[in-house]
């Protein structure tokens, strides 16, 4: 084995899962976790919504991770091949490798629902075997720690010939930031990102799904039927990452009792509102032209802006100072 850092080698109750979808976050929360860092800070600032390719994301891309100032800890995108991914384990780097996850033999193939409108994959790759030419990885999605050989790893590549990865520095600085004024920034950073139309995402990414609910009916049947299947599911990280960034926050006891009721009270309604979302894009699309299911969903997605905005708003002044 060549890793200096010495990290322990990973068990799946260690893995963090923060849910479908979130292959990238999850490997950074567990290299994290590995190297015994505290990933609520990661999750506080993770208050993210996008519409690609039809769809809802929660997901931020690992540059905007912000893990200088939450962890005085370095990351960095490349492209390399086999070698300078060794180069990076040697050095005491994780490897956070982009891939399809359909080349992965060890994957689910009951969850590959989302590969067919081109979501790349991601896993954490943190050692290697020289004698026996394979890298310890860890799929925190698929719930699989183990070896795969080097050759495996670069085939599901997404690039031809090379590897797209981030590279995850070991080194932490605790003197970055006090807990308070980190606390107080991912509150700021969550707000501005939902609510700013310079910044792509939030609000903004809302108003396309709106544009799209009114518009459904004139897709094919087979087309309104993966949007809503595909939605359905990335609705439910939604439903389940909103109280876990909120729980986060609640969990470093900075707020106020009263502040966590309200807080814990906006939440709620948080989350009944996308749950109700997902069964109102069910029936939408059942019955694509029916005006009142239209309206109905619309009439949802306006709520769910308006009550994130909302519970945005609360936690920012109540955090900063």
């Amino acid at each position: 084995m060549v890793n200096p850092a010495k990290v322990k080698v990973m068990t799946k109750p260690e893995l963090v899962n923060i849910g479908p979808l979130e292959c990238a976050a999850s490997c950074m929360a567990t290299w994290l976790n590995m190297h015994g860092q505290d990933y609520r800070l990661f999750v506080a600032n993770y208050w993210n919504v996008h519409y690609e390719q039809h769809t809802l994301i929660t997901s931020r891309t690992p540059n905007y991770y912000n893990m200088d100032s939450l962890y005085g800890m370095a990351i960095r995108a490349d492209i390399g091949r086999i070698p300078d991914l060794i180069t990076e384990i040697r050095e005491g780097n994780g490897v956070m490798f982009i891939c399809n996850a359909s080349g992965l033999f060890y994957f689910p193939r009951n969850i590959l629902t989302f590969e067919s409108v081109n979501a790349k994959h991601c896993v954490l790759v943190y050692d290697y075997n020289e004698q026996t030419g394979k890298f310890a990885v860890i799929d925190p999605i698929a719930e699989f720690c183990g070896e795969v050989a080097a050759a495996e790893l670069e085939a599901a590549s997404v690039m031809n010939n090379e590897m797209l990865y981030f590279s995850v520095g070991s080194h932490f600085d605790d003197r970055s930031r006090p807990l308070g004024d980190k606390l107080a920034m991912a509150a700021e950073r969550n707000w501005i990102s939902f609510d700013k139309p310079y910044i792509p995402g939030g609000k903004q990414a809302l108003e396309i799904l709106e544009r799209d609910i009114e518009t459904c009916s004139g897709w094919s049947e087979v087309e309104r039927k993966s949007w809503v299947d595909r939605n359905n599911i990335s609705i439910m990280v939604f439903h389940k990452l909103r109280p876990m960034i909120w729980e986060s926050f609640v969990s470093f006891g900075q707020m106020k009792e009263t502040s966590v009721i309200t807080g814990g009270e906006i939440m709620e309604d948080i989350k009944q509102l996308w749950r109700s979302l997902n069964l109102c894009l069910i029936r939408l699309g059942r019955k694509s032209d029916d005006p009142h299911k239209r309206e109905t969903c619309l009439e949802k997605v306006a709520q769910i802006k308006a009550s994130e905005m909302k519970f945005l708003k609360f936690l920012y002044n109540e955090l900063i100072d």
